[in-house]
């Protein structure tokens, strides 16, 4: 069975790895319009751009030129040209009379915003909902056919990706299509002490410790009939991974203190940063766990790979926070968004877009112009329209701003603020270190 399961994982990679040699390039139109649904597929012939209703695709506004723009394929190139427009074209922020791109490239043609894709041309482009508390286009969308694909079996599902890509939101989605009557229960396993990892996940009775001065079930048992879904599984004490590998074999839990096993009926999901087989190289998980929990492995992508989704997630954390009038955003903002590395992922873009709120409360429109100074070095090179090579914002810098907002949230407790950012207690500890010593 084991075998099975990796060989399953392992074809469906490769059957994707085909696919891709598959693909073709173009742009998609992300912004004003945010559901992607314009695609310019680069071909051997010009494909033109502009406000004129006989270009091949026609972009509406009143920066847009009549006849803006050319796209073409040449060979392996693929080329963008000025065609003599009033406002200008633009590649990764920088303005070109004509230039080479590929596939990530952010280009902008009067207010316009649109971003160089691979994808099949009978792929599904659209951006939008995907599934419960899923939104996006195309990458994401890859990944969620497969989650629903294996959401009615009973394998378990190992979820790979950065922090803030969606995890979790993936298996509460997973939990609702595989039409389990129990209740999907999320842990954080960095939240789980050294000592009593063992009694919080497989329960206990009265008095098998002290303190213990209740019976437990425990989170195992809590999810019966549901789904048990273990964040940061990386973080499970290696002394409690053999006793989870039991429960997955044989389907039964014996508590803290009891004699006699428990039958239980729970679809585990779990989580991670590393791939699971890094963490077992690195002699930090068990290689026989490995096998149980990757019956289907799933690797989101980060948001610097979803760049044609920026658009419409901003949209949307503005009208979650902001109500149904929420501030527009400008063209040259939304072309910088698209450019960020993102290193915190879809967490770290809503993050953005509150305090955006928070410091311009009354702004009916935000401007690249205007939030320039509250922004990092990334935004500031695209708004100048530097070259694409920028310097990054080091990943400790955003992960400390989530980090105090999250305290604030959580009454100033460190371990559900860490788990809320998605980084281990540890982490935390050292983030408010290096603010005192700032």
């Amino acid at each position: 069975m084991v075998t099975d399961e990796t060989s399953t994982a392992e074809s469906s990679q490769l059957t994707d790895g085909d696919a891709r040699q598959r693909l073709a390039l173009g742009v998609q139109w992300v912004f004003p319009e945010t559901d992607g649904k314009r695609v310019t597929w680069l071909r051997g012939t010009p494909q033109i751009v502009g406000r004129d209703s006989s270009c091949e695709t026609a972009l509406t506004g009143e920066e847009v030129s009549r006849r803006h723009a050319e796209l073409r394929r040449t060979g392996p190139l693929c080329l963008v040209r000025d065609l003599g427009s009033k406002n200008g074209v633009f590649v990764n922020g920088q303005q070109v009379a004509s230039a080479a791109f590929s596939a990530g490239d952010v280009l902008r043609v009067g207010e316009w915003v649109g971003v160089a894709v691979q994808a099949a041309m009978d792929e599904r482009m659209e951006i939008g909902e995907l599934g419960p508390g899923l939104l996006g286009g195309v990458a994401l969308g890859r990944v969620v056919a497969h989650a629903r694909s294996a959401a009615g079996s009973l394998l378990p599902v190992t979820l790979l990706g950065e922090t803030g890509t969606g995890k979790e939101r993936v298996a509460h989605a997973v939990h609702e299509w595989s039409g389990r009557e129990g209740p999907l229960l999320a842990v954080n396993c960095a939240s789980y002490t050294e000592g009593l990892a063992a009694a919080q996940l497989f329960g206990h009775r009265k008095g098998a410790f002290t303190g213990a001065e209740n019976s437990s079930l425990g989170h195992i048992r809590s999810a019966e009939g549901g789904t048990l879904f273990l964040d940061e599984i990386a973080e499970l004490p290696q002394c409690v991974q053999a006793q989870l590998l039991r429960v997955i074999e044989q389907g039964e839990v014996l508590p803290v203190g009891e004699t006699k096993v428990v039958r239980v009926n729970v679809r585990f999901m779990c989580a991670a940063q590393l791939p699971l087989a890094t963490l077992v190289a690195e002699n930090r998980f068990r290689a026989d766990l490995r096998a149980r929990l990757e019956g289907v492995r799933l690797e989101l992508p980060p948001l610097r790979e979803r760049r044609s989704d920026i658009p419409l997630l901003s949209e949307r954390f503005l009208r979650q926070y902001a109500g149904d009038s929420p501030p527009a955003l400008d063209a040259r903002l939304v072309e910088a968004l698209c450019m960020r590395t993102w290193p915190l992922n879809v967490r770290e873009l809503d993050l953005l877009m509150r305090r955006l709120l928070a410091l311009f409360p009354d702004e009916p429109a935000f401007k690249l112009t205007k939030v320039l100074p509250l922004l990092d070095a990334p935004l500031a090179a695209a708004a100048s329209e530097a070259p694409k090579a920028r310097r990054k914002r080091p990943i400790d810098e955003s992960q400390r701003e989530l980090l105090d907002a999250a305290l604030g949230r959580c009454n100033g407790n460190l371990t559900r603020a860490a788990a809320e950012v998605g980084i281990t207690r540890a982490k935390a500890y050292r983030l408010l270190g290096a603010k005192k010593t700032d």
